[in-house]
C-alpha cells in the first residue's frame, strides 16, 4: 500500500463532492489490499446502526429480532443477493 494514496484519499474525502470519483479510487488502491483492510477495526456509529436497523427490517426480515446481531458485512451480503 502507498502512503501516499492514503494521503490522497483523505484528501479527496474532504475536498471532493463526487463521490463516485472517490469510490472508484478507493477501489483501485485500497479495497482488495489486506495491508489497508486489516488496519480496520469494528466501530459503533449510533446514525448508521440505526440507518441498518431499518433497511435491514424493511428489505431483509420485517420484525426479526436477530437482525440486531448481524455485522455490517453480513447485512451488506444479504444485500448484494437482492
Amino acid at each position: 500500500m502507498n502512503i501516499g494514496q492514503l494521503q490522497e484519499l483523505k484528501q479527496k474525502l474532504t475536498n471532493k463532492a463526487d463521490l463516485s470519483n472517490i469510490w472508484l479510487f478507493y477501489m483501485d488502491h485500497f479495497a482488495d489490499h489486506a495491508e489497508f483492510t486489516d488496519l480496520g477495526e469494528p466501530a459503533y456509529n449510533e446514525y448508521l446502526d440505526g440507518v441498518i436497523q431499518k433497511t435491514c427490517n424493511l428489505y431483509l426480515a420485517p420484525g426479526n429480532s436477530n437482525v440486531n446481531s448481524m455485522t455490517k458485512c453480513q447485512v451488506s451480503e444479504a444485500l448484494n443477493i437482492l
